[in-house]
């Protein structure tokens, strides 16, 4: 699931104590849309299930078959 590819919460709530990014953390819609584009580019849907197009394109569509028995795959 999306929330499986996201960091541990501490990364957005607690700035670094030290370093060179001292005080930074992570802004959590910049990560989210960041991470949006990645699937994009992937060929994945939004939850980071590679599409039904993405599997027939890599001569999956055999396990595409099978995933979908588990996920709905778009």
């Amino acid at each position: 699931s999306r929330k499986m590819d996201y960091p541990p919460v501490r990364w957005f709530k607690h700035p670094l104590p030290k370093g060179p990014l001292e005080g930074k953390h992570l802004d959590e819609a910049k990560y989210d849309k960041l991470l949006s584009f990645y699937y994009e580019k992937r060929g994945w849907d939004e939850r980071g299930i590679p599409t039904k197009k993405t599997l027939q394109e890599l001569n999956l569509a055999k396990e595409a078959e099978e995933l979908a028995k588990y996920v709905k795959v778009s």
